[in-house]
């Protein structure tokens, strides 16, 4: 990589680490930053701005860059990180792409190299890990999503990875979101429509 290349990808370490500062007002400038970053592995070989000083990490080294004191990273937590792009998908992807290990082989756990934490694959059927089974299985989907064509949940039954809700999945979770004049209210219609007998077009044929 050639001294200008080095240079520039300092500027935009440095130029994400002053947008992150500034909280809610930095943020649109620390989106376009994070996917700079990310995407162009700006974060893995730059040159510290005023010192020259050369820092370079290896592709699984994004957690010691993002918590690394500045200018020789960000100053602070991947999960700090994440929580700014919460409602974001393209740049919680893009954070979980950087997390990725090398041969696209996410741990299951949280594990400790070198004393720093390195968060594992996303739980659940959150969002991030339904992007990052998209991106491997579905990279088609995972565009759409990206793209705002397609929430992340309509991708994954697009995919088979979730099935469709039935009608007594969504009475059971209706009825634990419910308060409890709500299940009262409701006990009453079932029993009133047990006592007239299903309406027409229900029931045994």
């Amino acid at each position: 990589m050639s001294s200008g290349e080095m240079q520039a990808n300092g500027e935009t370490v440095r130029a994400l680490y002053r947008a992150l500062g500034l909280g809610r007002d930095g943020l649109a400038t620390a989106r376009s930053l994070v996917l700079v970053a990310t995407r162009d592995g700006a974060w893995q070989e730059f040159a510290v701005p005023v010192t020259g000083e050369t820092v370079r990490y290896s592709p699984s080294d994004f957690v010691r860059f993002v918590e690394a004191q500045p200018l020789e990273g960000l100053g602070m937590s991947v999960e700090a990180l994440r929580a700014l792009f919460r409602d974001d998908l393209t740049v919680i992807d893009a954070i979980d792409e950087a997390l990725k290990r090398p041969g696209g082989r996410p741990s299951n756990a949280d594990t400790v190299t070198d004393g720093n934490s390195i968060p594992g694959r996303p739980p659940g059927n959150t969002p991030e890990a339904i992007l990052r089974r998209l991106r491997k299985d579905r990279p088609d989907l995972h565009g759409m999503v990206l793209n705002g064509e397609l929430s992340a949940h309509a991708a994954a039954i697009e995919a088979g990875f979730r099935r469709r809700d039935t009608p007594l999945d969504q009475l059971q979770k209706a009825w634990a979101r419910a308060s409890a004049a709500e299940r009262a209210a409701f006990c009453l219609t079932i029993a009133d429509q047990s006592a007239t007998g299903p309406a027409e077009g229900e029931g045994p044929t």
